[in-house]
């Protein structure tokens, strides 16, 4: 397999017959959408693309790119993720047909977390069904729900590695400290969120999941607030079955003895 990071990607596009060509990052470089369609044309056996940082493509070109790659099993972007993979996961039905189910395996998404508030913990608990060879998700920014909306018991049959990293849970400020009650919210909403990916991923072998610090406004610090302690994480692990989990990274939560009490993982 041939894997290749360009840096004239112009000259690259005109020049360049790799007709086996398997992985392309060409993250960093600031091009057009009509670039990265020729891109598209030139390469169909891609099965790894990395394009991030490019100076804001469109959605459109992302998906016009997966339609011209049918091998392509992983993706990282920076592009709001909310429609993108709605679009990605219907892209297999109407490439192959009815019945047919994506095939990517890997999604990451490493842009500013402000944007990806357009994917929320509703739109991850449906990722199983959407893309059932999903094996790797890495999402930077996550909008978690309130407990109520984590109901659904997805199974991710093949899940080895979850990133959530920079989450914001139900009840942050955006821009104002929270209050016990809002604390209380964001503890119970990230709770919940952990419990059912643990319960739901058997396969899971490292999972990170790091919350956003809390924000304190200039307003709010010459008034005397500072920043609050983190979202408890109450029980949300106790008596919880992870048989392949060999790392497990919290960041920005509380936790007690009571969150791994029983705790089962190696």
């Amino acid at each position: 397999k041939q894997s290749l990071v360009a840096n004239d990607l112009k000259a690259f596009v005109a020049e360049a017959a790799m007709p086996r060509l398997t992985a392309l990052d060409v993250s960093g470089k600031r091009f057009t959408d009509s670039v990265v369609v020729a891109l598209a044309k030139k390469f169909t056996t891609i099965e790894r693309l990395a394009i991030r940082n490019n100076g804001g493509l469109k959605e459109d070109t992302i998906v016009a790119f997966a339609r011209a790659a049918p091998r392509l099993v992983a993706l990282d972007v920076d592009v709001r993720l909310g429609s993108l993979l709605d679009r990605l996961a219907s892209l297999a039905t109407a490439t192959r047909g009815a019945g047919a189910c994506s095939l990517l395996r890997r999604v990451a998404y490493s842009g500013a977390w402000y944007n990806a508030g357009y994917f929320n913990s509703t739109h991850l608990l449906e990722l199983p069904q959407r893309f059932p060879e999903l094996e790797e998700l890495e999402l930077t920014g996550l909008c978690i729900g309130r407990p109520a909306q984590q109901l659904r018991s997805p199974t991710f049959a093949r899940l080895r590695d979850i990133k959530l990293d920079s989450v914001v849970p139900f009840g942050a400020g955006y821009n104002a400290t929270p209050g016990e009650e809002g604390l209380a919210a964001q503890g119970a909403s990230a709770e919940a969120l952990l419990r059912r990916v643990i319960d739901n991923a058997p396969t899971l072998e490292e999972f990170l999941f790091a919350a956003r610090g809390n924000y304190v406004s200039q307003r709010e610090y010459k008034e005397g607030k500072r920043t609050p302690p983190p979202p408890n994480l109450g029980a949300a692990l106790a008596a919880a079955h992870a048989p392949f989990l060999v790392a497990f990274t919290l960041g920005g939560f509380a936790t007690s003895p009571r969150c791994f009490d029983a705790f089962d993982a190696p």
